[in-house]
């Protein structure tokens, strides 16, 4: 009697949201669309170039080369090698979806515990600078020393986080290095563009979905402030965008506090990316959780020690983050890649010749 109410259910919800979706059909459109408009002039341009520089490092000797630097942290505050710890720099610097990807990549590979894996995610998913200081406090701010204090307060988190994690670490498998397998220039490429392309196929696709979910809410009778909480919460690009229209500091705190905790279409991309690895998402949930408040806490008593002009808050100015297309960050980490690939291949020739 109960899995036949259970399925009855299940078949009014299913045939209820199908006729939601039919009827306001002209809403999701316009949500899915405006997705579309951020996917493309926001997300790929910002994330997709430093997805397939992350891979190309942590495939190849380049892991090691950079990891050597911070062997010392690595090994006795972090705890972990030194090509995990060059893991933790990417995340700090390639968006969420980064460091979840290539600590998923190691796990299943066997090259670090799934202990190990899931300790790093507390601290190896974070906020990009690019999509932070220039997509977010450019624009509506017109300033970058908003969005400087907010991800340097979460670089700082990140570091505590790391460090506190590995006081408890009793795995010594975690200092052990990997040397990656050594694969020819042109194949470390394909599959860095393919595994970066998946990705992007993920990321994007959560973002249309919340983007038709989004156009469905604006249409029910719910207070502003409670829906920039959801949507804040859910996708961080739209929550940003929309705390733009709050006075003063609590747009700034806003901000803090969607992009230090990343939404949940952010962890849904993160749970897709890290499939078969066995994380436990639900520790990384809280995990979240808890870094997004300390995070908040970091920045605004960062914020409120600092003389802050009211104009850069007032009035701001919605608009697309147009820049991306010709972000000089882009074209660094572009023009970055070009040069280890030439590196990479004359290497690869050095040894056939050998």
């Amino acid at each position: 009697m109960i899995r036949f109410m259970r399925n009855t259910f299940s078949a009014f919800l299913t045939i209820l949201i199908c006729a939601l979706v039919l009827i306001f059909s002209g809403a999701i459109f316009n949500g899915v669309v405006n997705s579309i408009n951020l996917c493309l002039c926001t997300l790929i341009p910002s994330m997709y170039c430093f997805m397939v520089l992350a891979n190309i490092i942590e495939a190849s000797s380049l892991s090691s080369a950079v990891g050597n630097i911070f062997t010392p942290l690595a090994k006795y505050i972090f705890k972990i090698n030194r090509e995990c710890f060059t893991v933790f720099l990417l995340s700090l610097l390639g968006g969420y979806p980064v460091g979840a990807r290539l600590i998923a990549k190691k796990v299943k590979a066997g090259e670090i515990s799934l202990k190990t894996a899931q300790r790093m995610m507390y601290y190896c998913v974070n906020c990009s600078p690019a999509f932070l200081i220039s997509g977010v406090s450019a624009v509506l701010w017109h300033n970058i020393k908003s969005g400087v204090i907010i991800y340097l307060s979460q670089v700082a988190v990140s570091f505590l986080f790391g460090a506190v994690t590995g006081l408890f670490n009793k795995d010594k498998q975690s200092l052990e290095s990997n040397m990656p397998s050594k694969s020819s220039a042109s194949h470390i490429l394909v599959s860095s563009v393919n595994d970066a392309t998946r990705s992007m196929i993920i990321i994007c696709s959560y973002v249309l979905l919340f983007g038709g979910i989004f156009a469905f809410l604006d249409l029910l009778p719910i207070d502003n402030g409670i829906l920039l909480v959801i949507k804040g919460f859910s996708e961080v690009t739209i929550g940003c965008q929309l705390a733009g229209g709050l006075p003063e500091f609590l747009s700034f705190i806003a901000v803090s506090a969607f992009t230090s905790f990343g939404g949940i279409c952010v962890i849904l991309q993160i749970s897709a990316i890290t499939k078969g690895s066995k994380i436990n998402m639900f520790k990384f949930l809280i995990s979240k959780v808890i870094y997004s408040l300390i995070c908040t806490l970091v920045a605004v008593s960062i914020f409120l020690r600092e003389d802050h002009s009211v104009e850069c808050f007032s009035q701001p100015v919605l608009q697309n983050c147009k820049f991306y297309s010709v972000s000089p960050i882009s074209s660094l980490m572009l023009i970055f890649l070009g040069i280890m690939m030439l590196f990479l291949s004359t290497k690869s020739a050095k040894i056939k010749l050998k």
